[in-house]
């Protein structure tokens, strides 16, 4: 499903949780994966000495992991139902397409140089053989599968260094809804 890089890049990831961790990749080098609940639809997480994630709750099942093509929105789309395929290729477009620019004022995240990693947050770091800081990501090829031990659940993503805010959406039609977060960059 990767979209080609002057559209941006998108595809699916398997949550077999109930958490999507975003991090920058070199504190997601000190997960190790656990449950974690975020104590409501969304939390920044600290652990170990410096490190921090983002995290949004979401039922087990398909994630779409989506980069615009600024590298300064990541949007994370799920499908709450859907009654055919046609259904559900309606609600992840609604979900990319939708222009919330003016109402990204939740959380704020801040991304670092390098790669930015998007997993369900029962994975860990161990769980993986690819090397994520020698993924060839740029603004050119923003995205890039990982691969876990249950296969490519994972996404490393090139996004614009600085701050990043949060908001959540909801939106449902008769034979469909999805569920998203965007995180849209605000600042350097």
């Amino acid at each position: 499903m990767a979209a080609d890089a002057s559209a941006g890049w998108s595809d699916e990831v398997e949550c077999n949780g109930d958490t999507v961790l975003v991090a920058n990749a070199d504190d997601f080098a000190h997960w190790f994966g656990q449950a974690v609940d975020p104590g409501g639809l969304e939390a920044i997480h600290h652990y170990g000495p410096a490190n921090a994630c983002y995290l949004w709750r979401v039922a087990p099942g398909m994630v779409t992991i989506s980069v615009d093509s600024t590298r300064g929105r990541l949007c994370l789309a799920q499908i709450e139902y859907a009654d055919s395929d046609a259904d559900r290729a309606a609600a992840r477009a609604y979900a990319l397409a939708f222009d919330g620019l003016q109402q990204a004022s939740g959380l704020h995240y801040r991304v670092d140089k390098g790669p930015v990693v998007a997993v369900c947050a029962t994975n860990s770091v161990q769980d993986t053989s690819t090397s994520i800081a020698r993924l060839p990501l740029s603004g050119a090829s923003p995205g890039a599968l990982i691969d876990f031990a249950g296969g490519p659940n994972a996404a490393a993503l090139w996004l614009v260094p600085g701050m990043y805010a949060s908001s959540l959406f909801f939106h449902e039609e008769d034979r469909w809804g999805v569920s998203w977060c965007r995180l849209q960059r605000v600042s350097d």
